[in-house]
């Protein structure tokens, strides 16, 4: 299992490789391995790390043993908001967004909606009615619980916020999902927790999140996508069939190559080894 994984393991493979690899992408897991497999340069180890801290702690091993032909790509996640001026070891870059997933969603502003179309065109439909974005409906939401997400990790809540659901949020809703409608949706994973007393903390958060769509997590994206669509009326819409969607989008080598985090990784291993990683 890749959660399973240790640094010390992820490194010794890379030392055992014969013949060596030209270079190593270290990632974090499953969706970087299926984006990027058929897209690493010949000569280029693809390997997964099972995790964000996996990855960096093999990258401060790789740094410490004098490789300078090891890198890795990490999720940015909310790092730039929680821990301003945060540093990571030689070889690291982070996606330009929470994930690659939204890195990539965000490469194109019609990505989203032609994925949504696609599910149900119905539904884009309706909601575009009373919308003038269907995406922006999906990213409310999201960005929402992104200053959620915020506010938990700054003040150590220990809320338990994967796989939230979407669903109940968008039922308690009578119109465009808030705060509110989120913060009630947790009430029973969280019985013990006072919302009412941390409000005024979450509603700084979300005002630090300021709307900006690259800080919703890629599976808040698609849980949030998919749990719209069966709201308005799409026949069992599932989150693998939006996430499936993302990812055959993503096997585009142009796409890649024009995202932020992709072009940094291949200047850094320009500058460093004289090698592209990501073609």
């Amino acid at each position: 299992m890749l959660d399973e994984l240790a640094p010390e393991s992820v490194f010794s493979e890379i030392m055992m490789m014969d013949p060596p690899a030209t270079a190593v992408l270290m990632v974090e897991g499953s969706d970087e391995d299926t984006i990027f497999a058929e897209h690493v340069k010949d000569g280029v180890l693809l390997k997964v790390c099972g995790g964000k801290s996996n990855a960096l702690r093999a990258a401060k091993i790789a740094v410490q043993n004098g490789f300078k032909n090891v890198f890795a790509l990490i999720d940015l996640d909310l790092d730039e908001l929680c821990f301003p001026g945060l540093t990571y070891p030689y070889g690291v870059v982070t996606t330009s967004c929470y994930d690659l997933v939204t890195e990539i969603l965000l490469a194109n502003s019609d990505f989203l909606r032609r994925i949504l179309w696609a599910q149900s065109s119905a539904v884009v439909k309706e909601v575009e009615q009373m919308e003038t974005d269907v995406t922006g409906y999906v990213f409310n939401i999201t960005n929402i619980l992104a200053g959620v997400r915020l506010a938990n990790s700054v003040h150590k809540y220990g809320l338990r916020l994967k796989d939230f659901n979407f669903t109940k949020a968008f039922k308690q809703a009578t119109a465009r999902p808030n705060l509110d409608n989120v913060l009630s949706s947790l009430e029973d994973r969280h019985p013990e927790f006072n919302f009412t007393e941390a409000l005024s903390n979450f509603q700084e958060a979300l005002s630090c999140i300021n709307d900006e769509r690259r800080f919703s997590g890629g599976h808040d994206i698609v849980g949030a996508s998919a749990a719209l669509l069966n709201h308005y009326g799409a026949k069992n819409v599932e989150k693998k069939a939006i996430h499936t969607a993302i990812l055959a989008l993503a096997n585009d080598g142009r796409l890649l190559a024009s995202l932020d985090c992709v072009i940094k990784l291949n200047m850094f291993a320009e500058q460093m080894i004289g090698v592209t990683l990501i073609v």
